[in-house]
């Protein structure tokens, strides 16, 4: 079903939409998308049907939630039984809008995640448009984050997908910036690995920027792989990645 709803999307992306809501209920729908967006990115390594399908897909959610909120919209099985916060249930439109809003945000956050350049995946070409698109699909999953109020290790991560995709295209005194905050709300719900990842994109937007040296870099690096702990092994693995993917890729014009 995926493939075939794949090449129904991608030959009349509305239109497709159009006809699944009047064959499938509002929850088949959104598990659909998230399996379009995973078939897209993991199996096609179709990074622009990924993007499109990624940003329509959460705008529906976003429209199927301002329309549960005004009362058009209700699909009782989809809240039933979900933590939706004071003003929701099984009955209520805001349950739902809140529901379709955090899917939203969960679409959004990995559409910005898989078009960010600094992953080294040589398989998969990312270009201008699509950094744009996940650029802003990270500022709006952390505006939801936030409205939604979401967390302090949420608040985190999405911090730190800005401040990546901003030190991708070459700003790296806002990622700085987006990396302190990373690391205050990591620290906040104590996931230390997670502050010491913040810290280290940090240390590596300073040093893009020349006011931190790579022999600090380098040593912050060595620290966290001579712990002894794989998740502070994989978080230097990870930043080692960036460094050599963004040195040769931050680029100022991306999102010109």
């Amino acid at each position: 079903m995926t493939e075939s709803a794949f090449r129904d999307f991608l030959a009349g992306p509305w239109q497709a939409i159009r006809t699944w809501k009047t064959q499938y209920d509002l929850k088949a729908i959104i598990t659909l998308y998230a399996e379009l967006c995973d078939y897209s990115v993991r199996t096609r390594k179709d990074i622009p049907a990924f993007v499109l399908i990624s940003s329509l897909a959460a705008q529906d959610c976003l429209d199927e939630a301002r329309a549960a909120e005004a009362g058009s919209c209700t699909d009782p099985d989809l809240v039933s039984g979900s933590d939706s916060g004071p003003d929701s249930g099984p009955d209520s439109g805001f349950g739902l809008a809140r529901l379709l809003r955090e899917r939203a945000k969960v679409l959004l956050y990995n559409l910005g995640a898989n078009t960010w350049p600094g992953w080294g995946d040589g398989d998969v070409t990312i270009d201008g448009t699509a950094r744009l698109t996940g650029f802003w699909a990270s500022q709006k999953s952390l505006d939801l984050v936030r409205s939604l109020e979401l967390g302090a290790y949420q608040l985190g991560n999405g911090l730190w997908l800005t401040g990546a995709h901003a030190l991708a295209a070459g700003m790296t005194q806002a990622a700085e910036a987006d990396f302190r905050q990373a690391k205050r709300h990591f620290l906040e719900c104590d996931t230390p690995v997670m502050a010491d990842l913040a810290t280290g994109y940090g240390m590596l937007a300073g040093s893009f920027a020349g006011h931190d040296t790579a022999a600090e870099f380098d040593g912050f690096l060595a620290d966290l792989r001579g712990r002894g702990d794989k998740g502070a092994a994989s978080v230097a693995d990870q930043i080692e990645t960036a460094r050599g993917a963004l040195r040769v890729d931050p680029d100022p014009d991306a999102l010109s």
